[in-house]
């Protein structure tokens, strides 16, 4: 794996951790700041989907094996 392509894996892990964490526990002022307004199951829903893709953006980075770059990188897409 290149160093940019790990950078850029490292930089989306850090801002989706983020944004779980405000998601999860200031889910009004996240609301405050988006197009859909202050729905606090909404923003939950999002930090959750945040939570569940963590693991795979880590394996990745442990295994740095092209295969799983590529499925990754298809389903952050879609």
């Amino acid at each position: 794996m290149n160093k940019f392509l790990k950078t850029m894996l490292i930089v989306v892990s850090i801002a989706m951790s983020i944004a779980a964490i405000v998601q999860l526990f200031f889910p009004e002022y996240m609301g405050t700041h988006s197009e859909y307004g202050t729905s606090v199951g909404w923003q939950r829903e999002i930090a959750l989907w945040n939570i569940a893709i963590l693991p795979f953006l880590f394996a990745v980075l442990i295994k740095c094996d092209w295969f799983w770059i590529q499925i990754l990188l298809t389903g952050l897409i879609i």
